[in-house]
């Protein structure tokens, strides 16, 4: 009985650790891009000349990296040192992410839902985007408390870590939808997230 018992509980605490561990998302997703003028109209193929296609986004723990359709570095953020990156021509550009001059962002709950791949998604907006998300893919929002760059602490610890699944943002004369359309669980190096292995440079 004693045997019994003791088996019962070291399964018990084996899934109780399982689930812990895989609580938290780590691997890829695959955004798209599409637009649209303010009326409706598609203008993706025009818009996607000068603006983004693509981005494939990895993140693990307290770092993220992201490569657009021809595989050019947009941004990197490595927790070590709290490093933000991101490349504009030929040139990376290296910012401190903990300044935001900013501030929090206003964000409010909304009604409007949507089901993306095969999430439901909940939805928040502000005054220039709402943006749909799941709590079955989530970071650890403490990862990422002293990232003020882009509110981004802000904007997980409002949606308790959920990565956006989609965001629609809105401009003068047009607005962009952002949506994974595959995402990926897995391991990753965090060689993965080192700026000179990334650049191959030193």
């Amino acid at each position: 009985m004693k045997k019994l018992l003791f088996s019962v509980l070291f399964i018990s605490l084996l899934i109780f650790q399982n689930a812990n561990g895989q609580e938290y998302f780590e691997g890829y997703i695959f955004y798209t891009y599409e637009y649209f003028t303010l009326e409706g109209e598609n203008i993706t193929k025009q818009k996607q000349e000068m603006l983004f296609k693509e981005q494939h986004y990895y993140i693990k723990e307290g770092n993220y990296v992201a490569f657009d359709h021809e595989e050019d570095l947009m941004q990197l953020y490595n927790q070590k040192g709290n490093l933000y990156f991101y490349k504009k021509g030929d040139i990376v550009y290296k910012l401190d992410a903990g300044n935001w001059a900013q501030g929090k962002t206003n964000y409010s709950k909304t009604k409007e839902k949507a089901k993306i791949l095969k999430y439901r998604c909940e939805s928040i907006k502000n005054d220039k985007s709402v943006t749909f998300y799941s709590n079955k893919i989530k970071v650890n929002p403490a990862n990422f408390e002293s990232h003020k760059f882009g509110d981004w602490s802000g904007y997980l610890e409002f949606t308790n870590g959920a990565l956006a699944l989609r965001i629609v943002t809105f401009y003068d004369d047009y607005y962009q939808v952002m949506t994974a359309n595959k995402i990926v669980p897995m391991k990753l190096d965090d060689a993965k997230f080192d700026i000179e292995k990334v650049l191959n440079v030193k």
